[in-house]
């Protein structure tokens, strides 16, 4: 099992839905911004997560805060 979605589950467990929800919202525009915050786009500074190494295991775990937010929005899950 993916590590994000994981730590998913265990945030669900722990802090309940709707804090999840707030969390997932929170760290996909994180994600985000950190992966595009890259030389390439004239960043004096890059950010790790644009480098080589780490940019494809940000962008999985993006996907999987997208999902995971979709699910929410699309059925109104309440419980996983």
């Amino acid at each position: 099992m993916n590590s994000e979605l994981t730590r998913l589950f265990l945030m669900i467990d722990r802090c309940g839905i709707d804090d999840t929800i707030e969390f997932a919202n929170r760290t996909l525009r994180i994600y985000r911004r950190s992966v595009l915050m890259s030389a390439k786009r004239g960043y004096d500074k890059p950010h790790f997560a644009s480098s080589r190494e780490f940019r494809p295991k940000f962008i999985q775990s993006y996907i999987i805060l997208k999902l995971f937010l979709s699910l929410q929005n699309t059925h109104n899950v309440k419980e996983v």
